[in-house]
């Protein structure tokens, strides 16, 4: 464990340091902020059109719902910016031999390459959430909703780090690396409507549904914290985690 925890110290800070890392960190906030402010603004404008009708008019809830959101679709180009050099990277300059030559395992170096990333994206999602708290100062929602909904994004986070790092070690390309990342994210959202729309109903459309990660986000915005959807999140993670280590065993075998 001590190994690995060097090894997510290493590039934890290595993200940190970078300018790459400082950019990816801004852009998070930055559009965050942005979104933010827009909901904010369309979200009073709403509240004051209801009152002048004599009707409720949205909730807190279901704004802090949309924040969330669209925290799901910054992910979705943040998380491959961040994994693409984290193997592929190693592969490219060829450190990767360096590490398969050493006393560390393979299931050790995957390990410790996604703790050092979740860390740093851990430190990106600390910072938003001001934004909830903002909310929560101003707008008086539920600490349920708020805090299943933080609890949702995280997990989330953490199978996209998964998936992407198992697509960064199988290729050398950093650009292809980060391109097969967002793609393999934009269909895990895009999968449950496709299936919705185009396959009859039935255990295949269920099934195809079951994986898209959307449905699954959309309960922890809601307030409900469903232990199928618990699962699956992690679940995703261990089976990415998985192949990333039969991967990189491959490579060193080879």
């Amino acid at each position: 464990m001590n190994k690995v925890w060097i090894l997510a110290n290493r590039d934890f800070w290595s993200y940190l340091r970078s300018p790459k890392g400082s950019v990816i960190l801004f852009f998070f906030t930055f559009f965050l902020g942005l979104f933010f402010s827009v909901y904010t603004s369309e979200f009073i404008e709403m509240k004051q059109k209801a009152a002048n009708l004599g009707t409720a008019g949205p909730s807190v809830e279901s704004f802090l719902r949309a924040v969330y959101m669209n925290v799901h679709f910054i992910l979705m180009l943040v998380v491959p910016a961040v994994t693409m050099s984290s193997l592929a990277g190693e592969r490219a300059n060829h450190s990767i031999r360096i590490l398969l030559s050493s006393s560390i395992g393979s299931g050790q170096i995957v390990f410790g390459k996604f703790m050092g990333i979740v860390m740093f994206m851990s430190l990106a999602l600390l910072a938003s959430c001001v934004f909830p708290a903002f909310a929560m100062v101003f707008g008086n929602p539920q600490p349920a909703v708020v805090f299943s909904g933080l609890l949702g994004v995280f997990l989330l986070m953490l199978s996209q780090v998964a998936i992407c790092l198992y697509v960064s070690s199988t290729t050398k390309n950093q650009l292809l690396a980060f391109l097969l990342g967002v793609f393999s994210l934009f269909l895990l959202i895009i999968i449950g409507y496709a299936a919705e729309k185009q396959v009859q109903p039935g255990a295949v459309q269920d099934s195809l549904r079951y994986l898209a990660q959307t449905d699954h986000l959309d309960l922890f915005l809601k307030g409900v914290i469903s232990t199928k959807s618990i699962g699956y999140f992690l679940s995703l993670t261990g089976l990415f985690l998985f192949l990333s280590y039969l991967s990189l065993h491959n490579l060193r075998r080879g």
